[in-house]
């Protein structure tokens, strides 16, 4: 099985429920894992916040000269669980 390394970083002290602020919410940047001794290349970036979950690909990147770049995915939960329910049904 391969193993990664995930950074959590809280990008607003928020609670899911109550907060509608746009950078609330919390930035998952997932590694390879590497040697022992450093961590390998980044695979990508998730942000989970209250309205939706985003993923860029280890390729975009997230904040350029102009300002903040749109994800390679966002889906709102309705969309992510039903993914994540179909997903569990074809591995049966």
């Amino acid at each position: 099985m391969d193993r990664h390394i995930a950074v959590v970083t809280l990008l607003e002290s928020f609670d899911l429920g109550k907060n509608t602020a746009q950078n609330a919410g919390i930035e998952i940047k997932v590694f390879d894992k590497g040697s022992q001794k450093k961590r390998g290349p980044q695979l990508g970036t998730i942000r989970i916040g209250q309205g939706s979950f985003a993923w860029w690909a280890k390729s975009a990147k997230l904040e350029t000269k102009n300002g903040k770049r749109s994800p390679t995915l966002r889906l709102g939960w309705t969309e992510f669980a039903d993914i994540m329910e179909k997903m569990v049904n074809d591995r049966r």
